[in-house]
């Protein structure tokens, strides 16, 4: 799988709330940037939509 078939998104930690950069995959699953345990150790997200304020998920 080259980059091209990924996209980049941000994402919200399910765990902690925190704004995590991701790669959507073609299958839908998201990867953190940078980091294979994310940043809590969980490893679920939400991607943050357009025009989505990240204090909705505080």
């Amino acid at each position: 799988m080259t980059d091209g078939d990924k996209k980049k998104a941000v994402a919200v930690c399910d765990g902690c709330g925190e704004l995590v950069p991701v790669r959507v995959w073609p299958d839908e699953s998201l990867h953190p940037i940078g980091s294979d345990e994310g940043c809590c150790g969980e490893t679920d997200y939400r991607i943050l939509e357009d025009g989505e304020s990240a204090a909705a998920f505080e």
